[in-house]
């Protein structure tokens, strides 16, 4: 399963299945299943399921008691090699509900370039973290994709220590947008 990732194969993924439904949960579910990408069975991934575990608690401490999170997860092989996608969306009372599509490599053993990621998000990066095995290019609001308010590319580790905060070692490359939505039309929606 360990393998140097292709990063052209899984940009050019990314590109298709998360960015062009990005403000909507249920366009990026079904542009998902369009595509190919069928949904993981439950418990299939020791690291998926960690991952949704850290996510959950994380939720449930900084999260309100009316916050919901709405998660579908698939799979597909891409290059030969099994990734997953998950989309979620994050609706809470008076704030403006957050959408993500995140396309994941558990299998990568090394970090992909940055810059196809830049060239697809259309602005610079804002900034680079490196800790102990553990990668992240991020880049903020992008005006070639209006609504997109982050991109983060990812790269964990087999041995980093930071696998207890993410869930998983290997590679993510995640988005996430703002929805247009009835929250975001009152009076006290916020961005």
């Amino acid at each position: 399963m360990a393998h140097a990732p292709d990063g052209a194969a899984f940009v050019a993924a990314f590109r298709e299945a998360c960015l062009p439904q990005r403000l909507s949960y249920d366009g990026m579910r079904e542009l998902a299943a369009s595509l190919g990408w069928r949904p993981v069975v439950p418990g299939s991934s020791e690291e998926l399921v960690a991952t949704f575990t850290l996510a959950d608690q994380a939720m449930a401490k900084g999260g309100g008691a009316n916050w919901s999170l709405d998660r579908s997860a698939f799979d597909r092989i891409i290059g030969g090699k099994l990734n997953h996608l998950v989309v979620s969306r994050i609706v809470a009372p008076n704030v403006t509900t957050v959408t993500s599509c995140a396309l994941y490599d558990l299998g990568a053993t090394e970090q992909i370039a940055p810059e196809p990621v830049a060239e697809i998000v259309g602005a610079p990066e804002a900034r680079y973290f490196v800790n102990n095995g553990f990668h992240a290019h991020s880049w903020g609001d992008s005006p070639a994709m209006p609504g997109t308010f982050q991109t983060v590319l990812t790269f964990v580790a087999e041995d980093s220590p930071h696998i207890e905060k993410t869930g998983f070692s290997g590679l993510v490359l995640k988005i996430d947008s703002t929805e247009p939505d009835a929250n975001a039309s009152g009076a006290d929606a916020t961005d």
